[in-house]
């Protein structure tokens, strides 16, 4: 397990360095035309420049779909089947999930008890979520109209238009500052990206 664990974190590691590299590359390229040839680098900015609308990407989120007709008709069925699971869950997580175990088997030195702090957070954030089937699905066989009652509260329809308002509105500050200062951006961003480079290669070359 160990050696599997430690081919998972080469793979993250090298997967990190290759995704910095690469924006690099193209930070580098960006501000080298920024600098030799401002004009043209500029309009192909605005080409590729394109603004997307949250509205039509969360059209769909905007509608409600209510599912309680088909719950509170098979409110029997789904409500057994919600306690059974909701208990089998619960023991299992209990009886079956260590966490300190998983923490020394994922991961080694301090790194470990890190590990199993995370491992064991999500498997009582589990078992709270299976105990509460079980409640939901026992009120749901011997007590529908006090599920109704919380429902009534709980169930709140929250519109995406509302909650992501002013997410459609572009903001081209940044851009206006690299149209009036092409050359000083240029210097600025390959400078930047010729760091961020020369430190992932330090990294990759001190791991090899």
């Amino acid at each position: 397990m160990s050696s599997a664990s430690n081919l998972i974190w080469q793979l993250l590691f090298h997967f990190f360095i290759a995704v910095v590299l690469v924006f690099a590359s193209v930070g580098f390229i960006a501000g080298i035309g920024l600098i030799v040839s401002s004009a043209r680098t500029l309009r192909f900015f605005q080409v590729m420049n394109r603004w997307v609308s949250t509205r039509g990407v969360f059209k769909a989120l905007d509608v409600p779909h209510s599912t309680e007709q088909f719950s509170h008709r098979h409110r029997r069925w789904i409500g057994w089947a919600l306690v059974a699971g909701g208990i089998f869950a619960t023991f299992g997580l209990i009886a079956g999930v260590n966490s300190t175990a998983l923490g020394a088997q994922f991961a080694k030195g301090a790194m470990s008890p890190l590990v199993a702090i995370v491992a064991g957070t999500l498997k009582w954030f589990l078992i709270a979520g299976s105990v509460t089937g079980v409640a939901v699905g026992a009120m749901l066989c011997f007590s529908p109209d006090a599920l109704a009652i919380i429902e009534k509260y709980a169930n709140r329809w929250f519109s995406t238009r509302s909650v992501l308002r002013g997410g459609d509105d572009m903001h081209p500050t940044l851009d206006r500052l690299v149209e009036a200062h092409p050359a000083a951006a240029g210097w600025i961003l390959a400078c930047t990206a010729l760091g961020a480079a020369a430190y992932a290669a330090t990294l990759l070359l001190a791991r090899s």
